[in-house]
């Protein structure tokens, strides 16, 4: 996608349209999937936009109990109290669920939603930002654009030349916290 008018530059949807091996008549790119760990930075920069931390903020990362809900990190380590962008940088999933507690899973998704972002999920909970939610390529090429546009989202453009409003762009994140995210 190129940022700054945002038409698509290059889509490919699957290896081989034609290798039935290999699902090839699948778009991928429209396909719902797990996004995994890459809705982690948009929790943190709503999270700084509502107040609820800061870009020194110090999180835990140790064992916790979520009400039931113990998240691990992949390689199963823990490494005490790390800043905020460290926590992002390693994609660490117990800082993330303490910051999303607070922010709130119905929060986030009516930001999402506000935006023009689809998440599909039903009850919405802490398992949402570590992957518990349905998205496609395309929203998150989306999501991953706003951060070259001052956090705000913009529909795709599918056709050569067609021009998208500059007003057309939804926020997201306010231009502060996306550039500290950033």
């Amino acid at each position: 996608v190129n940022n700054q008018t945002h038409e698509v530059v290059t889509y490919v949807g699957s290896v081989d349209l034609f290798d039935r091996n290999r699902a090839g008549f699948l778009d991928m790119v429209t396909a719902v999937r797990s996004p995994g760990s890459t809705l982690k930075p948009f929790a943190y920069g709503l999270a700084m936009d509502y107040g609820i931390i800061h870009e020194a903020s110090l999180l835990a990362d140790v064992p916790r109990s979520f009400d039931g809900y113990e998240p691990q990190n992949f390689d199963r380590k823990f490494r005490g109290r790390v800043p905020v962008n460290r926590a992002l940088q390693h994609s660490l999933n117990v800082p993330v669920v303490q910051v999303f507690q607070h922010l709130t899973p119905f929060y986030f998704l009516k930001a999402m939603r506000n935006a023009g972002i689809e998440l599909q999920v039903g009850t919405p909970t802490l398992s949402l930002i570590l992957g518990g939610v349905g998205t496609t390529l395309e929203e998150q090429v989306r999501l991953f654009s706003s951060f070259a546009n001052d956090g705000k989202i913009y529909p795709l453009s599918m056709i050569q030349g067609e021009e998208i409003a500059e007003n057309a762009g939804k926020p997201l994140l306010t231009p502060e916290a996306n550039w500290i995210i950033t």
